[in-house]
């Protein structure tokens, strides 16, 4: 019936759509419903960091890993 609904005892949820209720959604609610906090974005609605403010881990999908750079080459 809602997005807060769906998040009820859930582990994670995937964001599948790009509709308007999900980006929406009241977040801090979907979060005090969940059980392990994860959203796994498949549409990559939110911006890196965005959920965590509601205590949610986010992880967009097919955005990429952010890493560290390789440390350069020393001249010998």
């Amino acid at each position: 019936a809602s997005p807060e609904e769906t998040a009820e005892g859930a582990e994670a949820v995937l964001i599948l759509t790009e509709w308007p209720q999900f980006r929406h959604a009241d977040w801090t609610a979907m979060a005090a419903r969940m059980q392990r906090k994860l959203v796994l974005d498949g549409r990559n609605l939110f911006a890196p960091g965005e959920l965590e403010a509601f205590g949610l881990r986010h992880r967009g999908i097919g955005r990429g890993a952010e890493r560290e750079p390789a440390p350069a080459a020393q001249a010998g």
